[in-house]
């Protein structure tokens, strides 16, 4: 047998320690930060989009008023509802039954009402802050999530609210 000296016993040491953080960690290992949290943020929304439309089929062919209702009607967990960037509305576990506290959501949702086949053009939910750096995730009509830039977004939801005014992500 033989020991670890020098560099090797420092890599040995380090490798250990981050595996022991990674796997201690309250928060999942994807939830650091970076392009995979934009990511994992837009199929977040992808699935609420799927939901939606599950829910649309089994309620007559509307949309839900509200996400919480969503949530509660759908076998989908709660944790799809929050931004990984979002540390104020964070969940842990895998919770899927219908509770007594209210959904915590990073997304504002615009579906209410709304009956399928939606426009792919309009805007169905979107983050209700800037959780990436001037970059905000979109759910359209489709089913589609895109990463728009704040004046993109700004447009598409003047767009779809003519008389009102655009109501940016909050920084």
């Amino acid at each position: 047998d033989e020991l670890l000296t020098g560099d090797q016993g420092y890599l040995a040491v380090g490798i250990t320690h981050q595996i022991v953080f990674l796997a201690t960690s309250e928060r999942p290992m994807w939830s650091y930060g970076g392009p995979a949290n934009m990511i994992k943020c837009q199929s977040n929304l992808r699935q609420i989009g799927q939901a939606l439309e599950i829910y649309a089929n089994d309620q007559g062919g509307v949309y839900p008023p509200t996400l919480e209702v969503l949530q509660r009607n759908i076998d989908i967990t709660r944790e799809v509802f929050i931004c990984p960037e979002d540390a104020d509305h964070w969940v842990e576990g895998d919770e899927r039954s219908p509770t007594t506290q209210p959904l915590q959501s990073s997304y504002e949702y615009l579906g209410s009402g709304l009956r399928p086949p939606v426009p792919a053009g309009r805007i169905i939910a979107y983050e209700s802050k800037d959780y990436h750096e001037g970059a905000i995730n979109v759910l359209y009509g489709d089913g589609s999530a895109k990463r728009l830039d704040p004046s993109e977004f700004e447009e598409a939801l003047k767009m779809q609210r003519p008389n009102q005014p655009a109501t940016s992500p909050t920084p």
